[in-house]
């Protein structure tokens, strides 16, 4: 439900966007939609589920930060930059814990569900933050550099970026996690290669989770 939700201020910004019509400046007019539906996704949210988490929080507050930057200064740049700042952010976070504080973040999630070794885990967390840089990378030469590097109006770069933004980074996510996920298969032992493997370590957490927690 979550998931569908998340898609409806994605969704409005492309919708109003392509809606523009003669608006000189149909990005920022996109902006206006997707605040608001942002914030009414929230509110929503908040009524639904009582409590919104703290990925939600720092993505709505980002997404209100850049966007009424944009809407204050009449400038698109500002939510162009959002994508390809939030990714650098992600990466650095991934990257930082593990190089600097000798933290695997992505460990916290690995050791509760997945039995992989550490120099695996550490693939996982490089992969990842590779996968966050690309797009931000991507995303920069699509919301800056197109009109030089293709000759094309701002007006097609524009459309250009925004597909990319609403179709293209879903495709890139889709891509690399499937990719991801075949990696991490074929690195389990083979008892855990089957549903029933599967069932029986998800079990055995819980039951020693219920253990720590009574004694």
């Amino acid at each position: 439900m979550k998931n569908l939700l998340s898609l409806i201020p994605v969704l409005a910004f492309f919708i109003a966007f392509k809606m523009a019509g003669d608006d000189p400046n149909p990005i920022v007019y996109g902006t206006k939609w997707l605040i608001g539906s942002t914030v009414a996704v929230l509110l929503l949210m908040l009524c639904i589920y009582r409590k919104l988490t703290r990925m939600e929080l720092i993505l709505g507050g980002a997404v209100l930060l850049f966007s009424g930057l944009t809407i204050a200064f009449d400038n698109p740049a500002f939510i162009k930059w959002k994508v390809s700042v939030m990714n650098i952010i992600y990466a650095a976070v991934l990257l930082g814990s593990r190089y600097i504080f000798r933290t695997n973040l992505l460990s916290l999630f690995m050791h509760r569900y997945l039995p992989i070794k550490k120099k695996e885990e550490d693939a996982c967390n490089i992969a990842l933050s590779c996968n966050f840089l690309l797009i931000a990378a991507v995303n920069y030469v699509l919301a800056f550099r197109l009109v030089s590097l293709l000759g094309c109006t701002p007006a097609e770069a524009d459309s250009i970026w925004m597909n990319f933004r609403t179709f293209g980074i879903p495709v890139i996510d889709v891509l690399f996690f499937t990719g991801l996920f075949i990696y991490i298969y074929r690195k389990l032992p083979p008892e855990m290669k089957t549903p029933e493997g599967v069932s029986a370590e998800g079990s055995g957490n819980e039951v020693s989770e219920k253990k720590e927690n009574t004694d």
